[in-house]
Order: C-alpha cells, then structure tokens, then sequence
C-alpha cells in the first residue's frame, strides 16, 4: 500500500521547524567566537568552543533549510512534468524528460564532507579532552576510540571521493526520452569532459533492484534485493568520455518495471559504470527509467 504524500510546502515547513533553531544557534555561537577573538580579554578556550559548536549547528541548520529549498523546486518542476506527460511515466522528472542523468559526484561529495565534518566535529573535541586518560586506558577514554576511528575512516572517504570528482567531474548519461521498455534495446552514451586512459577495462552493469524498508523504530532499515544483472565489460578507445561512451543492453520481456509510488518497496533500474585505474578509480551511477509505456 502506497503512503500518504505530503505536499512539498508541508514538508519545508517541518524542515523549517527543525533547521532554523539550529541555524540561528549556530550564527549566534559563531557571533559570539567572533565577538570572543576581537575582545581584549581573547582565550583560546572561550573561541574554539562557539566557533567549532556553531560551525556544527550553522551547517545542519542550513543544509535543512537549503535542502529542503531545492526540494520545493524539484517538486515544482516534477508536477509540471506529470501534467504535461500523464501517460508517460518516464518523462516525471527533470532528468529523464530530457534523457540526460547525471552521476551526481560533487552532490555525493559535499553530502560526504558534511556528514565527515559533522561527525569529527562533535567526537575531536571529546578526543582531545580524553587524551590524558589515555595513556590510564580508563573505560572513559577506551569509549571513545570507536568514535575516532570512525571519524577517521569518514575522513578517508571524503578525502576519496574529493580526488574522483576532482579528477572525472560529473558525468551524464545520455539517452533518447521517454527510456527503456520491457523487450527492447536500450541505447545510451555517457559523456563527460575528461577522458579515461585508452584500453581501459570498463565494467558497465545493468541493475534492477528492489530497495525495501523493513522493519519500525531503532530496527527500521533497508534491504536491497537484486532483481536482474546484467554485466558488459568495454575496453575504452583514444577519446571515449568527451565523444561519449556507447553502451546496448536489451530490457528482459518480463523485467519489472520502475515503480517508486511506495517509498518503502522501491522497484529501480541503474547503470553502474566502474574502471579500475591508478589513483582514484572512475565509479559512476544512474538511474534510468524502465516503462511499459
């Protein structure tokens, strides 16, 4: 059974609820770590408190409420869509009407630099007031080390993710609208500004996936069941990425079809891209639209 949905400006509002309290508390905290560094009584300790503390609340408050900005829009634009294609499921976002989706790297980069900054942000300073303890391997200090540690391993994925989009950019994949039918070939290209090396081992897997929440509460969480896979491996040529990278696959006959109306059992259909390389490996995905109609 297919859920309620809330209207995007009911949704704003509750973001709202929850956002602004921490926005107007971080800028005051920040303020105050302003105010602290220009007084003629400076301590280090009355400054990095506010300026570390608000920076935190500054940036989740404002990711709410720009988040949830970007939402309204996209929401906007997703009902035009549905008016405009009401037999066509494929064309109801912005993306698959124009047959053009992106990657998504630098959205997936600073989502991964906020939650890293965050998360740092609230278990160094309880690092550093440990660090005396440490060497007493008391049960306060030792009950930190896993917070570190996953800080650290946050960290190594940011620092990761930073040099692919920095290297790659985001690319797009790009495709005759309205996608993919059950029985017939789907053909598409992904493009992007920077090249891979030549004779480069491409693995591009065609994905359907069920993405399903189970379970309520603390034990709410999400499985993912593969549907169908479908794997090709393309060896690049001199120019792929700026000329675009061809890629076929057929749609099973009896494939299930994108279907997102229950947001709790999801049927999706992605292209996974993935080329092993020196440095930063070039990983890529997308969602395409799989209709019968």
């Amino acid at each position: 059974m297919s859920k309620k949905a809330y209207s995007p400006l009911s949704t704003i509002l509750v973001g709202l609820l929850f956002g602004a309290p921490f926005a107007g508390f971080g800028t005051f905290a920040l303020w105050e770590a302003y105010e602290e560094y220009y007084s003629l009584n400076y301590t280090p300790k009355d400054f990095w408190g506010p300026l570390v503390g608000g920076a935190i609340f500054s940036l989740i408050g404002y990711s709410i409420i720009i988040s949830l900005m970007r939402y309204h829009y996209y929401e906007k634009a997703v009902s035009r869509l549905k008016n405009r294609y009401p037999n066509q499921p494929g064309m109801h976002t912005p993306e698959w009407a124009k047959g053009s989706v992106s990657s998504a790297a630098k959205t997936g980069v600073v989502g991964i630099w906020i939650i890293t900054f965050i998360w740092n942000g609230i278990t160094a300073p309880a690092a550093f007031a440990m660090y005396d303890k440490i060497h007493r391997k008391t049960f306060e200090s030792l009950a930190v080390v896993p917070f570190v540690l996953i800080g650290i391993y946050l960290l190594y994925l940011a620092i990761r993710a930073t040099l692919r989009w920095y290297r790659f950019g985001n690319t797009t994949l790009k495709y005759s609208p309205p996608g993919a039918k059950p029985g017939q070939t789907f053909q598409a290209t992904i493009k992007g500004s920077v090249d891979l090396p030549a004779n480069s081992q491409c693995q591009i897997t065609l994905l359907n996936i069920r993405r399903e929440t189970v379970g309520s509460g603390k034990h709410r969480r999400v499985k993912t069941h593969t549907l169908y896979e479908e794997e090709k491996i393309i060896e690049t040529q001199a120019r792929n990425l700026s000329v675009g990278l061809p890629l076929t696959f057929l749609i099973p006959k009896e494939a299930q079809v994108t279907n997102t109306t229950d947001s709790d059992n999801k049927i999706l259909w992605q292209i996974q891209v993935k080329t092993p390389l020196k440095g930063a490996d070039f990983e890529a995905e997308y969602s395409i639209p799989v209709y019968n109609i």
